[in-house]
């Protein structure tokens, strides 16, 4: 039995690591063996306050802090020592939201510059490099970039923040995070090109030269064909948008340290992302819960329009009635009707060598009648290796089926991913009363089963077919449907349930027994709203399920 289990972990990581590109494994032992040196500036180091700096505080009010309170995450915190900025009763990911210092620049917390001014030296002081959560790269990155936002906003010439900010660079300069790669490198090129441009001095330049070149290669690499970010999460999407937005901002702010291909870069990937935003989210303009994406985490569309109107770039609406996004390379496609919006997942993994935000959501979809979302997939609450993780990332929590007790791509642990789905195939065929997508995909296959499941979608004016069809021999398959909490059960037979959502009714039909149980929705970390669940066992390889708005 032990040796089983090992030859099974054996793969696993095998399997996971043959994807890696060697840039991440060599610096992932280098930063191992070689501890991070610690950088301490003595001499003052003046900043240079740009009048073209455009203000706008865009953050979330509900994270704004008060008498040493804190609210992230659903969950509540106190800064009242030293030891609290590293309180291991906390989650990580709590600690890092409140070392990224978002709430500098609240609407609410605009006014309180001496307290904010304290704020920020009592984490110089109480955090000395490279001690903490706190000098973790990707947290310093946020930190500077919101740091200097809050000083620029208040004009503000600090010498004591200013040594900081450049200690925090220099530190940054020397531990890219090559090793993890994704948005947690764009996000340290941002962070250089902040310091670079907000410190006046030799060393900045040094640092601002490596942010750019960081930058030019991963603006290429992270923004697909048809704009969407490479990770396929809805929400780092926005979080990417939000970080070209900010550098066309800097970019203004400083135009003499950016070239004009720089800039025109920025302009190209800022509308190539906008428009892909635009196309996936649903009627009421939220996001679809693909990959990690819940609630609460990036900027609210309406907040992304306003701040691309203060930098006086051009914003649009929503989808029009019957517009269809064929978002072929990214496999985010939507169909907008009068009746209803959907979206489903027809992706392979895009960024192969950093899935850590990937699910294994192959084939699902999410569904809105009108404004109101009925069908829905899972979402996440939490970024820690437990079972709500493993089942967040799993193929269970997604509108999709599985087979065997398996997902379509194999996750593990937080972050991790072994064998995937490797092709998704789609065909799109449009005529004058409907519209069919015919998908299938080899995750399956991946996973060692002899399957392979084709979905089709046939879309009516008020109605939507969906067939499924396993080839291959299994012992087992489930077909899973989650109601958002909002919808409300009618009556139910055995083949079809009648719902309502609002004012709206709709019902469902299968050529199957349809179980209702019990399930969780995760809209946002650390909340859960209980909903329900439409379960179909297949007893045959073949499924037909009809979803009819009335």
């Amino acid at each position: 039995m032990y040796l089983k289990t090992l030859i099974k972990k054996t793969f696993l990581f095998i399997n996971t690591i043959k994807f890696l590109k060697f840039e991440q494994i060599f610096y992932r032992i280098v930063y191992k063996l070689i501890p991070p040196k610690i950088v301490k500036k003595n001499s003052n180091y003046s900043c240079l306050i740009s009048n073209k700096w455009t203000l706008y505080n865009y953050n979330s009010d509900h994270i704004n802090p008060s008498n040493g309170k804190y609210f992230f995450l659903n969950k509540v915190g106190y800064i009242k020592e030293k030891n609290d900025w590293n309180d291991l009763s906390q989650e990580k990911l709590w600690l890092y939201n409140l070392h990224y210092f978002d709430y500098l620049n609240t609407h609410k917390n605009h006014d309180n510059k001496k307290k904010n001014i304290d704020l920020i030296l009592s984490w110089i002081n109480d955090n000395p490099c490279p001690n903490g959560v706190g000098w973790e790269p990707y947290t310093i990155s946020l930190r500077i970039v919101n740091w200097v936002k809050f000083l620029l906003n208040n004009k503000i010439d600090n010498p004591d923040i200013n040594r900081s900010i450049i200690e925090q660079g220099e530190f940054l300069f020397n531990r890219p995070e090559y090793h993890i790669q994704a948005n947690h490198l764009f996000s340290n090129a941002k962070a250089m090109l902040y310091v670079g441009c907000f410190i006046n001095d030799d060393e900045s330049k040094k640092i601002f030269k490596k942010g750019i070149k960081i930058f030019k290669k991963q603006i290429s690499e992270q923004v697909l064909n048809d704009g969407a970010h490479y990770e396929l999460s809805p929400m780092y999407h926005s979080l990417f948008l939000l970080d070209i937005l900010d550098l066309i901002n800097l970019s203004k702010a400083y135009p003499d340290k950016f070239n004009q291909n720089v800039k025109n870069r920025l302009l190209h990937s800022q509308k190539a992302l906008y428009k892909w935003l635009i196309a996936v989210q649903h009627i009421d303009r939220s996001l679809p819960f693909f990959n990690d994406t819940c609630n609460q985490i990036s900027l609210e569309f309406k907040k992304i329009n306003d701040y691309m109107s203060c930098l006086n770039l051009k914003t649009a609406a929503s989808q029009k009635t019957n517009a269809l996004s064929k978002n072929l390379e990214s496999g985010l496609i939507s169909l907008k009707k009068e009746k209803y919006f959907f979206i489903g997942d027809f992706s392979e993994v895009k960024s192969c060598y950093q899935p850590g935000h990937f699910h294994a959501s192959t084939l699902s979809f999410e569904l809105s009648l009108k404004e109101k979302k009925i069908f829905v997939n899972s979402g996440i609450s939490t970024y820690e290796n437990n079972d709500d993780r493993l089942f967040q990332r799993s193929s269970n929590s997604y509108n999709t089926i599985t087979i065997d007790n398996k997902s379509s791509s194999e996750v593990w642990s937080s972050f991790r991913l072994g064998n995937r789905v490797m092709n998704v195939k789609k065909e799109i065929i449009n005529s004058a009363d409907k519209l069919i997508i015919n998908s299938s995909h080899d995750g399956y296959l991946q996973q060692g089963l002899n399957c392979i499941h084709s979905r089709r979608f046939i879309f009516y004016k008020s109605r939507i077919l969906i067939n499924d069809t396993i080839e291959g021999n299994f012992n087992n398959a489930t077909s899973r449907y989650y109601l958002h909490p909002d919808v409300k059960i009618i009556n139910t037979n055995k083949t079809s349930v009648n719902l309502q959502v609002g004012e709206d009714k709709f019902s469902i039909k299968a050529n199957q027994n349809i179980d209702i149980i019990d399930s969780k929705y995760w809209p946002e970390f650390g909340k859960f709203i209980k909903n329900k669940c439409i379960s179909i066992s297949l007893i045959n390889s073949q499924l037909r399920f009809e979803i009819h708005f009335n």
